[in-house]
């Protein structure tokens, strides 16, 4: 596989569809990446963190490699961990705020720990990329992975595998296909997306139908079996 230097700083995606490494687009620069492991510094976990969010034994900050990365969220004291396998490599990853991106399409008003933003880099163009995502906390009931793409706005994707605890999500995505933010095969995979609901509150009246920001749990899941419109 050739390799990519990683580019990596805090950009939103309107600013990050603009620059690119060889004509190709990445979320960040390198000034926020002294150390060039593909994380922005500010997100990196501590030296001592103990977590281990994919529960290998080890401390994350210990298997930071091509293959897993781990960040703290840009909100909140959590954490999350991504990891892909073989003939595939995470050129950059971070911790995004949905209020970066424009709101149309079926935008969740919940989300779990935020966004995050991955690059990842597949052998062949329109290759398969497949993901596991390692949020800190288990994902409640009803929540489901949203994405972001500018065509299509938020929608719900489809494929997205909870683990039976909730504790991590596998999603597949297609190099200029199915999940990747640009529609042209170059190898790599560009995903901004999370873990989030659409909830909805019942009317004081009883009747049924609007949509609002309330809701708990169980507003999520009913939420979550209604189609999303494309």
């Amino acid at each position: 596989m050739r390799r990519i230097p990683s580019t990596v700083g805090e950009l939103d995606l309107r600013t990050a569809t603009a620059i690119g490494l060889n004509g190709r687009r990445f979320f960040f620069t390198t000034t926020d990446d002294l150390d060039a492991n593909g994380i922005p510094d500010h997100q990196e976990l501590a030296p001592d963190s103990p977590v281990d969010l994919n529960q290998a034994g080890t401390p994350d900050v210990d298997q930071i490699t091509e293959l897993f990365k781990a960040l703290r969220t840009v909100v909140g004291e959590g954490q999350v961990g991504l990891a892909t396998g073989a003939e595939t490599a995470i050129r950059q990853v971070a911790s995004l705020g949905p209020d970066q991106f424009e709101s149309h399409g079926e935008k969740p008003d919940r989300f779990l720990l935020e966004l995050i933003g991955f690059t990842v880099e597949v052998e062949n163009p329109g290759d398969a990329a497949t993901l596991t995502v390692y949020p800190s906390e288990p994902a409640p009931e009803g929540y489901d992975w949203y994405k972001y793409e500018p065509c299509k706005g938020w929608y719900l994707f489809t494929g997205a595998d909870f683990s039976a605890d909730r504790k991590s999500v596998t999603i597949t995505i297609q190099d200029g296909g199915h999940g990747d933010f640009y529609a042209e095969p170059d190898s790599l995979v560009v995903d901004p997306g999370g873990v989030g609901c659409i909830s909805y509150a019942e009317p004081s009246d009883g009747s049924e139908g609007s949509s609002s920001g309330g809701g708990g749990a169980g507003d999520c899941l009913v939420a979550s079996m209604l189609p999303i419109q494309e």
